[in-house]
């Protein structure tokens, strides 16, 4: 997808009236989604500033810009989480917290800090929110894989096992990922027990 049809969504008279902003995040999530379309964080940079009046939903967009990894390295990634957590700090959504929390908890696993350990014993590990929920099976599932590239198997099995029991609850399509992920990691461990 190169976002032209995007545009025109945008721009189309026929559509209900919706905060062009919220649109515009909607559209860029779901096209960056999809192969990390460059034209779809093109859209969620634009949508920032037309959600300047929503700041729990400009700080979802400020998120997935965080997590851009062909951004404009760390430094931009940082730049743009730590606005969100200014943006949310107040909120009573929990949700969006804990999202700016699991975005925390990842780049950090990135840039393989080793203070993302005690972090990561500190995240709760239940909520009755089924997106504060998702949000913490995230975090679980972004750092194990990530320790998958760091060399650091065990760590890694633990966490993706340790996020297979709620992403079951909370999100199937991560438990898609987390079992492709400590399927990687077994096999590049030695054990090809499950790879058939």
């Amino acid at each position: 997808p190169n976002g032209h049809g995007a545009r025109r969504l945008l721009t189309n008279p026929h559509l209900p009236v919706v905060p062009g902003g919220e649109t515009r995040l909607s559209l860029g999530l779901l096209l960056a989604g999809h192969g990390g379309a460059r034209a779809g964080f093109e859209e969620i940079a634009r949508a920032v500033d037309e959600l300047a009046d929503r700041p729990d939903r400009a700080a979802r967009a400020m998120i997935a810009l965080a997590l851009d990894e062909r951004s404009g390295g760390p430094e931009q990634d940082w730049a743009w989480l730590d606005q969100a957590e200014l943006a949310v700090r107040r909120s009573p959504d929990e949700a969006i917290r804990a999202a700016a929390r699991a975005t925390r908890l990842t780049l950090l696993a990135r840039e393989g800090d080793p203070g993302v350990l005690a972090l990561l014993d500190r995240l709760p590990r239940q909520s009755d929110d089924p997106e504060v929920l998702r949000q913490i099976t995230r975090a679980l599932y972004n750092t194990g894989e990530i320790a998958i590239e760091l060399g650091h198997d065990r760590r890694a099995a633990r966490l993706l096992i340790e996020s297979g029991g709620l992403a079951r609850r909370a999100s199937p399509y991560l438990e898609s990922y987390r079992r492709t992920a400590l399927l990687r990691q077994e096999t590049l461990a030695g054990d090809w027990s499950n790879v058939e």
